[in-house]
């Protein structure tokens, strides 16, 4: 087995990242906005997957509240990922936000445990980007980036950062 994927790997990037200063992976993300995971794991210079970083860094937005947040900021690294030189009105260009979303998807569930309310609320994220689409050459930064805000309003409003049980009501 490659270190990469040794089971304390969670440990390494936290102990990593408090080399590097920062008490908690969004702090990290936060002052890295627009890179891309794999940029991320270069700045930490140690044996990580992008995948792992990603993981982590939702895992830890849903532990602590910010979920919202954190599949918001996914989303952008994702599409920087997929589309490097932006947003371009052609099929590469929709099949880069595509490729983009399923990856964030992924993530999403994976930490969800496929739990239908995100589900629900990802899928409609997902949509109403690709419906948009974006100006030509759009890529945005960070999870404050207009289109981003845009497509997130209706069905994750900020409020909702854990969503409530089908059938239940939700409370800002």
């Amino acid at each position: 087995m490659s270190e990469t994927w040794a089971p304390d790997w969670p440990d390494r990037v936290r102990m990593r990242l408090s080399q590097l200063g920062y008490r908690e992976l969004e702090s990290f993300l936060r002052a890295n906005p627009g890179l891309t995971y794999g940029q991320l794991c270069q700045i930490l210079a140690i044996p990580a997957a992008p995948v792992q970083v990603s993981s982590l860094a939702l895992r830890e937005a849903f532990d602590n509240g910010r979920f919202r947040w954190g599949v918001m900021d996914c989303l952008c690294r994702e599409l920087a990922e997929s589309l490097p030189k932006g947003f371009t009105q052609t099929s590469r260009g929709l099949h880069g936000i595509r490729m983009a979303t399923v990856m964030w998807s992924s993530e999403i569930s994976r930490i969800t445990e496929n739990d239908p309310c995100y589900e629900a609320m990802w899928r409609s994220v997902m949509n109403a980007l690709l419906e948009l689409p974006p100006r030509p050459g759009w890529l945005p930064r960070d999870p404050e980036d207009p289109v981003i805000q845009q497509v997130f309003q209706a069905p994750w409003p900020a409020h909702l950062d854990r969503p409530s049980p089908p059938g239940t009501e939700s409370r800002p």
